[in-house]
């Protein structure tokens, strides 16, 4: 009788642990999973622009300068993208993009290797080149000396090409990283930093001519065409031309740093929202 007893109810406790185990597989209502998070990744690479050097808001903690107030943050919360930064100050399509960049002493690792494939991204943006052809330097040059002649188009044009093929090589990466799930990708121009028609008195043009400032302008027109240019035979990229139509250096409302500030010829506050806000209505909903 006692054995008796003990079978049933082992039977019993084997009867009801294996209801429990069919109803907890089949059953979502038992113990379900913690949802996961649907929040899409938005990669953002590129240079001093995209780093949003020289503003007051807080940098972070990287060797980049790169602040709150850089494009890439203000277009994550547009689009309510995590953002994973990796623009870095004085990066170039080589050195920066496609491999390692010194910053202060600090070997980084090239921009690329934040792709991960198995984390597709839903967005990510490139702003690259001006450092490819010495663009700040150029303007510099031109504050101290004639620099007519090393801004004839001619002059230019071998830098510009090997920028072009350098971001290509870059747009082909991402294009392989991510062949089976591509993410959108939007690569920025730059904005030109005067009006043709500046005014003689304004302080932040003391030392140019009228004829550098037209030949600055034209300088930007073709580094844009070559960006863009560079674009056209990826599907899914898109080409983001900047403007800042009457908010150039000596402008009533500048969007642009000038001599006296941190890091001139960088956009301001202003500047880099609207860069944000024109980059954002490329942006597929």
């Amino acid at each position: 009788m006692k054995k008796a007893t003990i079978a049933g109810l082992f039977i019993l406790l084997l009867i009801a642990t294996l209801a429990f185990v069919f109803l907890r597989s089949n059953n979502e209502t038992i113990d379900p999973e913690p949802a996961q998070s649907s929040q899409k990744l938005y990669i953002a690479l590129g240079d001093s622009v995209a780093a949003g050097v020289g503003l007051p808001d807080a940098s972070d903690s990287s060797a980049c300068n790169r602040t709150d107030q850089g494009y890439p943050n203000l277009l994550a919360g547009i689009t309510e993208l995590q953002l994973i930064n990796k623009s870095c100050s004085g990066a170039r399509s080589q050195e920066g993009l496609l491999k390692g960049q010194t910053v202060n002493n600090l070997l980084l690792d090239p921009q690329l290797l934040a792709l991960d494939p198995l984390s597709p991204s839903d967005l990510i943006t490139i702003t690259i080149g001006a450092n490819d052809i010495g663009w700040v330097e150029k303007i510099q040059s031109c504050y101290l000396s004639d620099c007519t002649q090393s801004l004839e188009p001619e002059i230019l044009q071998p830098d510009f090409a090997l920028m072009q093929k350098d971001l290509s090589d870059i747009l082909a990466k991402i294009s392989s990283t991510y062949s089976d799930n591509a993410p959108q990708v939007i690569v920025s121009g730059y904005y030109q930093l005067f009006a043709n028609s500046t005014p003689d008195d304004c302080a932040d043009r003391v030392g140019l001519s009228l004829g550098e400032i037209e030949l600055i302008n034209v300088a930007q027109t073709l580094l844009d065409t070559a960006i863009q240019d560079a674009t056209a035979p990826f599907n899914g990229v898109k080409f983001a031309k900047l403007s800042f139509q009457d908010h150039g250096l000596c402008s009533t409302d500048p969007w642009v740093q000038g001599l006296n500030d941190r890091q001139p010829f960088h956009p301001n506050e202003k500047g880099q929202a609207a860069i944000s806000e024109q980059i954002a209505a490329l942006v597929s909903q």
